[in-house]
């Protein structure tokens, strides 16, 4: 049910209101700074924990990150890693929304899991890759070696 305000009187409303930055719309606009090597300005952009750990994630991932006044600067230049550590995606469920971009960027995405070590030669990881190549839009998962 949308909201409604009604407002009596005979005077005009005229001003500015500001909204508060929203967490669950800044987490995949973090993440879709994947899919672009320029450089982003996030205005807005709340200083919270969940907020905070997708800029690290990213930044796991080749991507500078700096905190501005109202916001977030981001920028991947170059994506270096397709590996997201388990230390930053177990505590957070919204790390899932690199996935997506990485694949279409980077052509692969891995999650580690409990117990991985990325130098491990059977790390236990989740796979994503792009059957298309680096752009395709269908994707092939596979299931980690245990």
């Amino acid at each position: 049910m949308p909201a409604r305000l009604e407002i009596e009187g005979g005077v005009p409303l005229r001003g500015t209101v500001k909204v508060s930055a929203a967490k669950n719309a800044t987490l995949p606009a973090i993440a879709a700074a994947l899919l672009t090597a320029e450089p982003l300005t996030l205005a807005n952009a709340p200083d919270l924990a969940d907020v905070r750990t997708m800029t690290r994630l990213l930044e796991t991932l080749g991507a500078t990150v700096s905190r501005r006044t109202g916001g977030l600067g981001v920028q991947v230049a170059h994506v270096t890693s397709d590996l997201a550590p388990y230390e930053l995606v177990s505590t957070m469920r919204a790390s899932v929304l690199v996935l997506g971009p990485l694949v279409a960027r980077h052509g692969t995405a891995r999650v580690a899991s409990r117990g991985s070590r990325s130098s491990a030669p059977r790390s236990r990881s989740r796979t994503a890759t792009s059957s298309r190549g680096r752009a395709g839009s269908r994707r092939r998962e596979s299931r980690p070696t245990w």
